[in-house]
């Protein structure tokens, strides 16, 4: 795992540079939605075994150049027990082609402990995204952590824009 996590910012780097060549920076489109979905392998630290995780997502750019967005999603890991969130996201289009985003997320089946405080958790995914008009797709790397546990997914992101 820990050579994966190693191997994942060479390549990354090497997609980034592809895509600049590949791609103009600036925006062509009016498209400022953006329905998406990951789906991918998860590695659930504390109980030391991978599932399967998917999310969805929406998110809605905020600045002129498209690359700010908030939005809301949901997010799924599907072992013994299925892990759930709700999230609240913010997302930066590095590039045209590199996302990063960024949510904070609470467990809509158990929102309050026994203290009767939220269980919050954070989730950060970085996608490398191959732009085919309002359809795009790439890989993804996921990092989540809550006080309970934490997980790392790697798959593939998908979604359209309108």
């Amino acid at each position: 795992m820990k050579k994966i996590i190693l191997l994942l910012p060479l390549v990354m780097t090497g997609l980034l540079m592809f895509g600049q060549e590949q791609f103009s920076v600036e925006s062509e489109t009016e498209k400022t939605n953006e329905l998406g979905a990951g789906i991918g392998m998860s590695y659930i630290k504390n109980e030391g075994l991978w599932a399967p995780g998917f999310h969805l997502h929406y998110g809605k750019s905020i600045d002129k150049k498209q690359r700010i967005s908030i939005g809301a999603g949901l997010e799924f890991l599907l072992d013994e027990h299925v892990h759930t969130s709700v999230v609240l996201a913010l997302g930066y289009n590095i590039t045209p082609c590199l996302y990063l985003g960024y949510g904070v997320g609470i467990d809509p089946a158990i929102i309050f402990d026994g203290d009767n405080k939220f269980k919050f958790d954070q989730h950060l995914e970085l996608a490398y995204e191959f732009d085919l008009d309002f359809i795009h797709l790439g890989p993804m790397i996921e990092y989540g952590l809550s006080k309970e546990d934490q997980h790392y997914m790697l798959g593939v992101h998908g979604g359209f824009t309108f």
